[in-house]
């Protein structure tokens, strides 16, 4: 199972004020505390991708659009701009186009040095905390014309769009140079020359570290399988406990980490658990600590996530 945005450890880090162990009820064992903080996190992880309405987390995603029409214009060079569903866009898979009107389709394959994203963000393999980045697949010319007509044409690409987000599968010592998680999705596009820059959050043993390569490698690999390390780990990260991991390894904004939080606090007090304090942050609206208040404050720290294309 992939994992959310944050984990059981995460809400208890995290400087809430909140009982963690009163929940899911007085008394709970702590296998039964882990299960429901664990089904908590995930039900945050999906109101969050609901009121963004896109997948935050890194995915390979398939859109397919007639052309030309408003989501694919053609610039007078002949360079097509092809808008997709999910941003921010990392990079092409793979493409293919074929006649709108052929049934059985006939595909004709684009090659992957043909496309560009308007605007790459990625920038020296770090991805970028804030809520920005490209919604534009750039396609060469001479793919897209009136050759068809008016949506005579239609494109099949495939992309990577999010943030890498991966649990820690197995215990991590220190020095370590290879992890295992249960999803490589986003990470397929580090490299030696340019790894890709992730956060391990875990308490004081919290460390930022460089993924220069995955198994198994390649754009279109997802799911579980073992990051590398530019060098060692600084620090020893336990492992997953009753299969629930202890650690992410993720480029996820620390803004969606926060608001996903406050949505997994929104729902534990939906049982009635008790009150907690939500400390004054500088720069933010000041809120009370009602359930209420709490998705507010998480949808709010959202809104600049929202997708922004229909």
């Amino acid at each position: 199972m992939i994992s959310p945005y944050v984990l059981p450890s995460d809400l208890i880090n995290s400087p809430v004020g909140m009982d963690w162990t009163s929940f899911p009820v007085p008394g709970a064992t702590n296998e039964q505390q882990l299960a429901g903080q664990w089904d908590m996190c995930f039900r945050a992880t999906s109101a969050a991708d609901a009121f963004v309405d896109q997948t935050l987390r890194a995915t390979i995603y398939t859109q397919n659009e007639s052309a030309p029409n408003r989501r694919v214009s053609t610039d007078p060079n002949g360079v097509a701009r092809f808008v997709c569903d999910e941003w921010p866009v990392r990079t092409v898979v793979s493409g293919q186009w074929t006649n709108t009107a052929s049934f059985p389709r006939q595909w004709q394959t684009i090659q992957l040095w043909k496309f560009d994203i308007d605007g790459y963000t990625v920038m020296n393999g770090s991805y970028d905390d804030a809520a920005n980045g490209p919604n534009t697949i750039l396609i060469a010319p001479g793919i897209v014309t009136g050759m068809y007509g008016r949506r005579g044409l239609l494109l099949q690409l495939q992309y990577i769009s999010g943030w890498a987000n991966a649990g820690i599968t197995t215990m991590v010592d220190v020095a370590d140079t290879e992890i295992a998680v249960d999803d490589v999705t986003g990470y397929t596009l580090a490299t030696v020359d340019v790894p890709i820059i992730g956060r391990i959050p875990d308490g004081a043993s919290t460390e930022v570290v460089a993924v220069t390569g995955t198994t198994p490698s390649g754009l279109s690999a997802s799911g579980a399988g073992t990051l590398t390390l530019a060098t060692g780990a600084a620090f020893a990260h336990a492992a997953p406990t009753d299969a629930v991991p202890a650690c992410l390894i993720t480029t996820m904004p620390a803004n969606v980490t926060r608001a996903i939080v406050w949505l997994a606090l929104a729902d534990a007090m939906v049982r009635g658990a008790m009150a907690v304090t939500v400390p004054d942050l500088p720069g933010s609206e000041q809120h009370g600590a009602s359930k209420d208040d709490l998705e507010m404050m998480g949808f709010e720290a959202l809104l600049p996530y929202k997708r922004v294309t229909s």
